[in-house]
């Protein structure tokens, strides 16, 4: 007899979403017929039985949850970090589930504290946030907490203690991308390191920067010829490179926390060296997948954001409706490698 699996075991088993599955569950939406034979076979199989009960607990109350989130110097990361909150809301709408949005731009962290009080204002007690620079806002987060708060961090956190934190390991996701330079470079040579924002005021960046450094050092004859920090715009990018390549015209490898790497990659291509140069990066988004297809960029380390963001929506909803706590206080992502021969399966992240 086969076991009883829960919507996100079938949703993995089947290769399905969770959205299709509870569009066939409910009888909602347009699902073509073959995926909903497929669905409907998998919830027979597996014994799934909806949870009719909390639901009808649920009926007539709102539970809702603020997100407080950065409109990142990539677009990746807003676009998908809402598209996983969309996919909770959808899910567990039906439930009193109901999200609150509020963006602001990386570069203007004092915007978010703005956004968390009109969310306390509002009468929002459970807040999800993607921290834009912990210094600024994290005498506020602990005013909330004080006030009795819930609050989970999405990709960024504030607290060492004390959190609850959905997101990379960052240090280790640089330490993967420093293995892949060595192995990319089995001959060794120079290596720039282009990152977004300084390490004093941007943790993420500086693990990433760190973990890579210790990492590639494992390998002989891997130089790191500069750090060069707070690369802003996609013209910063290209300036940059272009300078040390002249600088270091044995330049063999660069490795990207910038969010530029699609512009770094489409110069190579003008130029016609995208051969000649080793890219390795972060998140395989809309704009970098034709660099990987061809292999101008080599190589990315990718990250389910849109997984990340629903867990976050769905875990802290469960914890309100249903009083589940959190078992642990960092719930890692999922590193995973895109390069040319599998970018097809992600390109929908």
């Amino acid at each position: 007899m086969q076991k009883r699996m829960s919507l996100e075991e079938i949703s993995e088993e089947i290769n399905i979403s969770r959205t299709t599955i509870y569009k066939v569950i409910n009888n909602k939406g347009y699902v073509t017929e073959k995926t909903r034979k497929k669905v409907e076979k998998a919830l027979e199989k597996y014994h799934y039985v909806p949870n009719y009960n909390a639901r009808d607990l649920a009926r007539n109350r709102e539970y809702i949850i603020g997100y407080v989130g950065i409109l990142h110097l990539s677009p990746y990361f807003a676009r998908t970090a809402v598209k996983g909150l969309e996919r909770a809301q959808e899910e567990f709408r039906d439930h009193g589930l109901k999200l609150e949005i509020r963006e602001s731009e990386f570069l203007e962290p004092e915007k978010q504290l703005e956004h968390l009080q009109e969310l306390y204002d509002e009468g929002i007690r459970n807040i999800i946030i993607a921290a834009a620079m912990s210094s600024v806002i994290r005498e506020k987060i602990n005013q909330l907490r004080a006030q009795g708060c819930n609050i989970v961090y999405l990709s960024r956190y504030v607290e060492e203690e004390h959190r609850i934190y959905v997101g990379p390991d960052y240090f280790q996701s640089g330490r993967v991308a420093g293995e892949l330079m060595g192995k990319l470079l089995p001959e060794g040579g120079k290596v720039l390191v282009l990152l977004t924002n300084s390490m004093e005021i941007d943790s993420a960046v500086k693990d990433r920067c760190e973990g890579f450094v210790q990492e590639s050092a494992k390998y002989p004859g891997i130089e790191i010829v500069s750090i060069v920090e707070n690369i802003n715009s996609d013209r910063q990018a290209v300036e940059c490179v272009e300078e040390y390549m002249r600088a270091y015209p044995e330049l063999i490898g660069i490795y990207d926390v910038s969010y530029k790497l699609a512009s770094v990659a489409e110069m190579l291509c003008a130029k016609g060296i995208g051969d000649s140069i080793r890219l390795v990066g972060f998140d395989c988004y809309e704009e970098v997948v034709p660099y990987l297809k061809n292999s101008t960029v080599d190589a990315v380390v990718s990250q389910d954001l849109v997984g990340q963001a629903y867990f976050a929506a769905k875990a802290l909803f469960e914890q309100m409706c249903y009083g589940r706590v959190f078992e642990e206080k960092d719930h890692y992502a999922k590193l995973g490698i895109v390069m040319s021969t599998n970018v097809e399966y992600y390109e929908d992240y």
